[in-house]
């Protein structure tokens, strides 16, 4: 079993960006049970045991509400007011001792021994000193203020920003009239006090609340006593703030990449605009720059991502990816409205050599695509779209259907309550290259216009509703590439029948509630036309096609048919409203064989039904449901499909979920829980089987254990990659710290597996977190 080791620390951005994964180790483990001895209530943090079962974290700052004892004293007022025990005055020097207190507006001074120098404006404080003003609280043990309270410089201090959860200690604080402070050999830490399970020691930390940032020098990050990482300069966030600067680097070893390193550089640009800029290091990989970039217009959100590689040593020449995303209106136009998507790569060596990934790029391609709609909501044309679909193949396979251009006509009308008419015109020229697994069909490029109109009639009751429907199908084709024999401009035509009808009864149940029966039944007669010598650019088949007319997607084919589908459902809803239960059973019966198919070399469906499709939703009580869905086919008597799921879902960290599927040559069950142990501690696990073949395909069991200062999980899992690479095992240790960020990266593990990738398959893992 081969490890893999991960290291990484974050920073909030945007506000809040993820990275801030720390571990070395089992150290994280003992962070559980390392504190210090400082009491908690020195720093006003309150413990309440009355927090919500799900809290994590059962405490938080309640700052004191001191007595002013001039309450109609501005906040900012000049005035200081004093009181003691005793007091006494000698050459312009004020001594007071024992329980002093000194207020001048918003702000408040205590101490057992207090010197005010007149002559050099200076206050003087000793014992026990302890300064407020809003959102800030500070104790030392001696040290020296301005008279008007704004200045000081304290020893010994042990410091609390309420807002930001920041606590902090240093051997010497200056604080300064614009609140920023300078804090020499101090530490900090976004733990509660009495908690040092984490935190940062630095030879000097500047607090600048004008920034929203802090500043630390020589950094050294503790997890509990043991210091395990150095920076020699280092800046964490103090409020919610955008601001650039360097976020966290990411470190990682791993038995795929060897040593990995990432410095992240964060570019507020504007208040509606920003990026990362990230250089990165693989030691079996090279070396590349990615970067990130986001402008909200006045129409829309602009977004672009960037790869470029410096160094790659798995190929001989550089290489690159760029995408660009905008989605939104055109020139503050509502009715307007683009989605682009522009992608472009220099080859795979981006996603393979460097692990990126994209959301424009498959194992095949990557895609651009460009669509325009304009709403003009007539009747006669009610919606135009526009767009372009171009792919850029960069593998052997075949390549994919580019669409230069696509354009789509929809409109709707209608003459009083019940006749309905409704349109979709669109023009389509599909385009792709040669290719040598292509048969001569699939060679075809050309140019598609597809009509349909309709027109319907809606009568419904109180208790029925029927809906005739005639529709009349038109495409009309100029291909290129054709093979020899096959004519180059095409078209057909037909017309689809359909009836759509039912029946609604409801009665009251003994509770109070109703429950329905409602029968269905629809109709459709589409006649035969051959459409073998058509090409297929964008078809396929649907599995069930209950209440439509075409059992294709796509228009290169309309189905031949003449069917009935009988269909029934029961609601039970209860006195709030709420649906208790539903129950859906129904059936296609074919009149006649359906002789269009998508290749010519395909038989004739002649099945003169389909299996019978049962679904059930039952809601047992607030906490528990199920479902159950079934395909059973009454020709053969076996089950075709079937899904069956139950789940208990308490609160959100109360969740326990069992789910099995079947199908004609697979059998497969999953279970998966999320439980907590103590207030504090959560199991997760997972157990996934492959019954027909008495193979386990997956199986994770973790443990977290969250408080005010971190979350810290362990988790154990063994999973089957692949029938011919086997089973795989690995640990994965996970540690995220309060104040830092977030983060969902693994520590070690083996293989390429990612944890937040396969713990979100666990049932209401990542919900729990929103």
């Amino acid at each position: 079993m081969v490890y893999q080791y991960h290291f990484s620390i974050g920073s909030r951005v945007i506000p809040k960006t993820p990275l801030s994964t720390l571990l070395a180790g089992s150290i994280a483990l003992a962070m559980v049970a390392f504190a210090n001895t400082a009491r908690a209530d020195d720093l006003d943090w309150q413990w309440d045991a009355n927090k919500a079962p799900a809290s994590y974290c059962l405490g938080s700052y309640q700052p004191l509400a001191h007595t002013n004892s001039n309450a109609d004293q501005a906040p900012k007022s000049p005035y200081i007011y004093t009181d003691s025990d005793s007091s006494q005055f000698e050459n312009g020097i004020t001594t007071l001792q024992g329980n002093v207190i000194m207020q001048q507006g918003d702000q408040r001074l205590s101490s057992e021994l207090v010197s005010i120098d007149t002559n050099t404006d200076m206050i003087s404080v000793q014992d026990n000193v302890e300064y407020r003003r809003p959102g800030f609280l500070a104790t030392a043990d001696n040290g020296k203020f301005g008279t008007d309270l704004n200045q000081a410089n304290l020893q010994q201090v042990e410091l609390v920003q309420f807002e930001s959860e920041l606590r902090a200690t240093a051997a010497n604080v200056t604080i300064n009239s614009d609140d920023s402070m300078v804090l020499d050999e101090g530490t900090f830490s976004f733990c509660p006090p009495g908690d040092n399970s984490w935190h940062i020691a630095s030879s000097q930390i500047d607090i600048l609340p004008e920034q929203g940032v802090g500043e630390a020098r020589n950094a050294v990050l503790h997890l509990g006593p043991v210091p395990i990482f150095y920076l020699p300069w280092v800046s964490f966030p103090i409020d919610e703030q955008r601001r650039s600067g360097f976020l966290y680097p990411q470190v990682s070893t791993t038995s795929n990449n060897g040593l990995y390193i990432a410095t992240p550089y964060y570019l507020n640009l504007a208040p509606n605009s920003d990026a990362v800029v990230t250089p990165h290091w693989r030691e079996h990989s090279g070396s590349y720059v990615t970067t990130q970039g986001r402008f909200l217009g006045s129409n829309g959100l602009h977004q672009s991502n960037a790869l470029i590689s410096i160094e790659d040593k798995q190929s001989s020449s550089n290489s690159w990816y760029a995408d660009y995303t905008y989605a939104g209106t055109i020139n503050d136009n509502d009715r307007l409205r683009a989605e682009i998507q522009l992608a472009r790569a220099s080859d795979f060596a981006p996603f393979n050599n460097f692990d990126y990934s994209s959301d424009h790029a498959d194992n095949h391609k990557v895609s651009s695509h460009m669509a325009f709609n304009y709403k003009l909501g007539s009747d006669y044309i009610d919606n135009i779209q526009l767009g372009f679909k171009q792919h850029q193949q960069l593998s052997a396979s075949a390549p994919t259907y580019n669409l230069l251009p696509y354009v789509n006509f929809s409109g709707q009308g209608g003459t009083g309550d019940n006749y309905h008419w409704l349109y979709n015109l669109s023009y389509d020229n599909f385009q792709r290259v040669s290719h040598n697994d292509l048969s001569d069909m699939q060679k075809i490029n050309g140019q598609r216009v597809h009509f349909t109109p309709s027109a319907q009639y809606q009568w419904q009751s109180d208790y029925a509703y029927a809906t005739p429907k005639l529709s009349l199908p038109m495409s009309f084709y100029q291909l290129t590439d054709t093979p020899s024999g096959l004519a180059r401009s095409q078209n057909r035509s037909l017309y689809q029948l359909e009836l759509d009808s039912g029946l609604l009864f409801e009665r009251p149940t003994q509770g109070g509630g109703q429950q329905t029966l409602e029968p269905r039944l629809y109709w459709t007669y589409t006649p035969y036309r051959q459409q073998d010598s058509l090409p297929v650019f964008d078809t396929s088949t649907i599995s069930k096609p209950l209440y439509q007319a075409n059992r294709f997607t796509g228009p290169d084919r309309i189905g031949d048919t003449n069917r009935i589908t009988l269909g029934v459902s029961s609601r039970v809803i209860t006195t709030t409203g709420q649906q208790k239960a539903q129950l859906s059973l129904s059936q296609i019966h074919y009149l006649s064989d359906r002789q269009v198919q998508l290749s010519s070399s395909t038989a004739t469906a002649t099945e003169t039904s389909s299996p019978f499709y049962g679904q059930m939703d039952y809601q047992i009580n607030d906490k528990l449901s199920s479902s159950l869905s079934i395909d059973w086919n009454d020709r053969s008597n076996q089950l075709d499909a079937l899904s069956a799921n139950l789940r208990y879902h308490a609160t959100s960290n109360k969740i326990i979920a069992a789910n099995y599927t079947e199908t004609s040559g697979s059998k497969q069950s999953q279970t998966s829980i999320i439980w907590p142990l103590a207030p504090q501690w959560t199991l997760f696990a997972q157990h996934k089987i492959d019954i027909t073949n008495s193979t386990t395909l997956e199986q994770i069991t973790g443990v977290e254990f969250a408080n005010c200062c971190y979350k810290v999980r362990l988790v154990n899992r063994d999973w089957l990659v692949s029938q011919a690479a086997g089973q795989e095992h690995g640990v994965f240790l996970e540690l995220e710290l309060k104040g830092l960020g977030d983060s969902d990266t693994r520590l070690f593990g083996t293989g390429d597996a990612e944890i937040e990738e396969f713990m979100k398959n666990i049932t209401g893992y990542n919900e729990r977190f929103k």
